[in-house]
């Protein structure tokens, strides 16, 4: 006969060990689903071999004074290490009060700050050359929301990282009493990762990758006793449980049990009959061959419960119990049967596991260029007969097969993985360079009439009349200074002397060809160009090299020479952005952030990527780290409460 005590007792190793089971399931799928690399909280970093090994979104029993870590990690992932990454973590207690953060004075590199960057040797960890400082511009702060920026080295990068999941930093905490802290990763694009092998190298938060948070409970840590609801152990030998408690041997008194004559073990409204009775709310059956459980295993493999009763030869006791001849099971209602009943109340469970963690990957802000078009002549309406339906049509009355539009977004070559299709000066306008009704395709400044190959004698570039670089493209099309896609640009801004400028800067010095032309410079040749004060003077108030009557900060040098927008407004086009962050936003996710555009303004400023013209923020004709990465780094982290 089984022990009542060591049938329970199995019972629930085995529950633990298939609600272990199906969370650790849960969390595979939770990662499956998601697919792409991506930040998360661990919130207890004291369970398992290391943090975020395994990564834990909510903690119990955390304590109510000094101090604990919460940490940062990085997933999914696999062999592929970051390179640079950027977090910022809001939390809040509550009660308030119940949780601040230490503060660790300013040192670079800032590896022992609070957070406190992972770095060091091997595949745990970050790598021994790294910085957390953004070049300066931002150290670690513990406040929420805590913040850390960290990239490799350029001069000796070490990048080691390949734990999956992986730990990024932890953050310090002081506890100040008992409460919940929640924790969240910022999802207004500030949070991101650069993984360069990823088919997409920076990811950021709830645009391309969701950022799970995660809670900790100070204080309220889960007692060892757990007794039952109303059960009153009897005898030295009750043990109170949710469900039987054995006494004398043969009684198990149940919720609202009260033995009698010390063979009767009665339940809610049962009074048992005969000597052997053993009722249990999860039905520990009397005869040897007899196996019951709460979901119902059928004994001696003749029973198998099922929703509809099925009488069979041989009694399996279940939540409605059917007392019989000299072996009487009571349950909640009495049925007085022939000796054969069996009836389930809960069906025989099937491994399932439900993942109640869903996370979908889902861009929100990421923009489609234009091109994308659906060409299914005959299956929709088309009335240029252009191969492409009307609906997706940048001109659907001017012939385009090719949907070419010049101020859609600028090529940035084969080293971004993205093109910039956030551009301040209206270059995103939905309409294709057949149909453009603007007369200027580029939006160059120049009227596409004049806007020729060579230029005309008419028009504001009459004085450089015949003057020519041998643009293909002069008004339009010509997206790239990096025309054969070799990752080496035109000069000056690269050495590849087989490519030219954009359409809208044919010679590539970082001014626009109208504006050139206004000011006296030649536009098919880069040796030529305006002064910094020229540009400042173009328009009025702008009367020195570093106004920025916007304050978004960029110089009216800048906008009027360099982006063809106005020192007045923070947003020339009037699209919603403003326009330090499509200026500086190379990479066209929507956002400007230090993994995907300071860091890459960094890589393109030391040649380990194409100097693009993308990357020439200050429209100097050169990318460089003092000029443009620096610039990148200060509209990101708005030094001097510039582009807000």
């Amino acid at each position: 006969m089984i022990r009542p005590k060591l049938f329970v007792g199995a019972l629930l190793l085995a529950a633990f060990a298939i609600g272990g089971g199906l969370l650790a399931f849960e969390r595979l799928v939770q990662a499956d689903l998601q697919g792409v690399p991506h930040l998360e909280i661990d919130a207890d970093t004291t369970n398992g071999t290391a943090p975020c090994s395994p990564v834990d979104t909510s903690r119990t029993g955390a304590p109510t004074s000094g101090t604990y870590t919460v940490a940062v990690c990085i997933d999914e992932h696999g062999v592929d290490p970051p390179d640079a990454f950027d977090a910022f973590v809001f939390y809040n207690g509550a009660p308030a009060g119940i949780v601040s953060a230490p503060e660790v004075a300013n040192a670079a590199p800032a590896l022992d700050d609070n957070p406190d960057a992972n770095d060091g040797a091997g595949s745990t960890h970050l790598g021994t050359s790294w910085d957390c400082t953004s070049f300066g511009f931002a150290f670690p702060v513990a406040a929420s929301p805590a913040h850390i920026v960290c990239n490799a080295s350029f001069s000796a990068p070490d990048i080691e990282l390949t734990a999956n999941p992986g730990l990024l930093a932890t953050l310090t905490l002081t506890a100040n009493g008992s409460g919940t802290v929640t924790f969240a990763i910022s999802s207004d694009g500030s949070s991101n990762i650069n993984v360069p092998a990823n088919p997409q190298p920076n990811l950021v938060c709830a645009i391309d990758m969701t950022c799970p948070g995660g809670s900790v409970v100070q204080g309220g840590l889960v007692p060892t006793a757990t007794p039952t609801r109303t059960n009153t152990p009897v005898a030295a030998t009750a043990t109170p449980t949710r469900t039987n408690t054995p006494v004398a041997a043969t009684a198990t008194p149940t919720r609202t049990n009260t033995p009698v004559a010390a063979t009767a073990t009665p339940t809610r409204t049962n009074t048992p009959v005969a000597a052997t009775a053993t009722p249990t709310r999860t039905n520990t059956p009397v005869v040897a061959t007899a196996t019951s459980t709460s979901t119902n295993t059928p004994a001696a493999a003749t029973a198998t419960p099922t929703r509809t009763n099925t009488p069979v030869a041989t009694a399996t006791p279940t939540r409605t119990n059917t007392p019989g001849a000299a072996t009487a099971t009571p349950t909640r209602t009495n049925t007085p049967a022939v000796a054969t009943a069996t009836s389930t109340r809960t069906n025989t469970p099937v491994a399932t596991a439900t993942n109640t963690r869903t996370a979908t990957a889902t861009a929100t802000r990421t923009r489609t260029p234009t091109a994308t078009a659906t060409r299914t002549p005959g299956t929709c309406g088309d009335r240029d007969g252009d191969g492409v339906c009307d609906a997706v049509d940048n001109c659907p009355d001017a012939p385009n097969s090719g949907q070419a539009n010049s101020d859609d977004e600028i090529d940035n070559g084969p080293s971004v993985s993205h093109d910039d299709t956030t551009v301040p000066n209206a270059m995103n306008d939905a309409e294709g360079d057949a149909c453009e009704t603007d007369g200027d395709a580029d939006n160059d400044g120049l009227p596409d009439a004049e806007d020729t190959e060579p230029l005309g004698a008419t028009g504001i570039c009459a004085a450089f009349a015949g003057q020519t670089d041998f643009h293909p493209n002069s008004a339009g099309g010509d997206l790239t200074n990096d025309d054969n896609q070799n990752g080496k640009p035109a000069p000056p801004m690269g050495i590849d002397a087989a490519d030219n400028g954009p359409s809208w800067d044919t010679d590539n010095d970082g001014v626009l060809d109208g504006v050139e032309c206004r000011l006296g410079t030649n536009p098919r040749n880069a040796s030529s160009k305006p002064t910094t004060l020229a540009c400042a003077k173009m328009v009025r108030g702008g009367n020195s090299v570093s106004s920025d009557r916007d304050h978004d900060g960029l110089t009216a040098a800048e906008e009027n020479c360099k982006w063809g927008t106005s020192d007045s407004s923070a947003d020339s086009d009037g699209d919603g952005e403003t326009d330090c962050v499509e200026a500086n936003d190379t990479d066209g996710n929507g956002v400007q952030n230090f993994a995907g555009d300071v860091f890459s303004s960094a890589q393109a400023s030391l040649g380990l990527i194409g100097r693009t013209m993308d990357f020439d923020l200050d429209g100097n004709g050169v990318v460089s780290f003092t000029g443009d990465t620096i610039l990148s780094a200060r509209l990101v982290f708005h030094v001097g409460d510039i582009c807000l």
